[in-house]
């Protein structure tokens, strides 16, 4: 089995990884955590404000 990143260990389980973005509510860093999510990883977003983290998140 592969997930969306197309990663297996050696059991055939798929591959998560948990990744940390800081600066995630706006820019650069909230694309990339939106790209995490969509290739199935999941995704701890940091940022000062809270506005713009809750609407990444």
């Amino acid at each position: 089995m592969t997930n969306q990143a197309g990663q297996t260990d050696q059991a055939g389980q798929a591959i998560q990884r948990v990744y940390v973005v800081t600066g995630g509510g706006t820019g650069i860093g909230a694309a990339t955590a939106r790209a995490l999510t969509r290739a199935g990883h999941k995704v701890a977003v940091s940022g000062r404000r809270p506005e713009p983290l809750r609407l990444v998140a």
